[in-house]
């Protein structure tokens, strides 16, 4: 028996102004509670209307919890208005979406082709048997899990994040005032006066003194000395010579003599 399935064009005006207007044609409904693309009663339900291969579960939530996001690398999600609408992302352009399925309450809402905004599971008065809504309102439940079914369409080349090399804050060295040596008086050299030396005169070889040839002493002859004759008065008379000059011829006499007696005394 095939299972019971609504194949469902534009919603219905949503009867509340917050919900949002759903526009996906078609979606369809199927009962039951179908966990993940692998899932062999969501394969056949998926057959039944023309998707024979789903592909890998891309990603799954098995327990919704009101409003927030979460995904993976591949898929994002998010559910909003009080949990009742999800959105999709496709995140890596490598693979693509074959369905989305939406699950709330009983039943469950597979979603063939983009938009993937505003999703939804199947309002509360629908009928399996009836393959239709039993009123006009429409009463979403909150969603209780969803996943994504996808196939990969490329290899994806690896893209390794750039590892930055970090770049480091010079250190600014502190420049430091030169300090200024104090310029030293320069001490000059004093220039010794050349000490002359001084030209010793040659000293003469004094000539050989020639032992003089004794000459010989004339004696002189003695003046006969005239006999003072007493004046008239009883004095002696005046010989006109002094007694110095008297002296003096006296130590030449003896000068004369003692050098005759040394060149006698040489030549012996």
């Amino acid at each position: 028996m095939l299972p019971a399935v609504a194949v469902l064009g534009a919603a219905l005006p949503a009867a509340a102004t917050d919900e949002p207007e759903h526009d996906h044609e078609p979606h369809y409904y199927f009962e039951g509670n179908a966990q993940d693309c692998e899932n062999p009663e969501f394969r056949d339900n998926a057959a039944s209307i023309g998707l024979d291969e789903p592909g890998e579960t891309l990603f799954d939530v098995d327990s919704a919890d009101g409003n927030g996001t979460t995904g993976n690398e591949i898929i994002s999600g998010t559910i909003h208005t009080d949990g009742k609408y999800l959105d999709v992302v496709l995140q890596d352009d490598s693979y693509e979406i074959t369905a989305v399925v939406v699950k709330g309450g009983p039943n469950y809402a597979v979603y063939l082709e983009d938009p993937w905004t505003d999703l939804h599971s199947p309002d509360l008065d629908w009928v399996p048997e009836a393959a239709a809504r039993t009123s006009e309102s429409v009463r979403y439940p909150a969603i209780s899990n969803w996943f994504v079914c996808g196939v990969q369409t490329s290899t994806p080349t690896p893209t390794e994040p750039p590892t930055e090399t970090p770049t480091e804050t010079p250190t600014e060295t502190p420049t430091e005032t030169p300090t200024e040596s104090p310029t030293e008086t320069p001490t000059e050299t004093p220039t010794e006066t050349p000490t002359e030396t001084p030209t010793e005169s040659p000293t003469e070889t004094p000539a050989p003194t020639e032992t003089p040839d004794e000459s010989p002493t004339e004696t002189p002859d003695e003046s006969p000395t005239p006999s003072p004759s007493e004046t008239d008065e009883g004095e002696l008379p005046d010989t006109g010579t002094s007694p110095s000059a008297m002296l003096l011829l006296g130590l030449t006499l003896l000068a004369g003599a003692a050098l005759a007696l040394r060149a006698r005394f040489v030549r012996s």
